[in-house]
């Protein structure tokens, strides 16, 4: 990653259907890290979808900031014991290996080049 450049992953989230709404941005800038809601989106599949807000961001009209990966987020991750030199790769490079293999099954992530399905 460079200095400056921004990465970024999306936070979606499956009805009890199976049907995928895109419903926040996770973005990592120079090592800190910024999640916001779609506010349009979490509105309407509150009311419609009876979704909940994930407990530790449980306000959907701001950003939060965190200096590392938000707790949140590295409790969905896959067992860290399961591999060997897992603890050379930080939480942030594990969410990215794995965006779909988390350990809530409502929720996975996509990065900027797919699609929700």
């Amino acid at each position: 990653m460079k200095k400056n450049e921004v990465e970024r992953l999306y936070l979606i989230w499956k009805n009890s259907e199976g049907k995928a709404f895109r419903i926040g941005r996770l973005k990592k800038i120079k090592n800190r890290f910024y999640f916001k809601y779609f506010y349009d989106i979490v509105e309407k599949i509150i009311d419609e979808e009876d979704f909940e807000l994930l407990p530790k961001l449980s306000r959907h009209n701001i950003e939060y900031f965190s200096e590392e990966l938000f707790r949140t987020f590295t409790e969905m991750l896959p067992n860290r014991r399961l591999k060997e030199g897992i603890d050379e790769i930080s939480d942030y490079e594990r969410l990215k290996d794995n965006l779909k293999n988390l350990n809530n099954k409502e929720f996975y992530f996509i990065d900027d080049s797919e699609e929700v399905v």
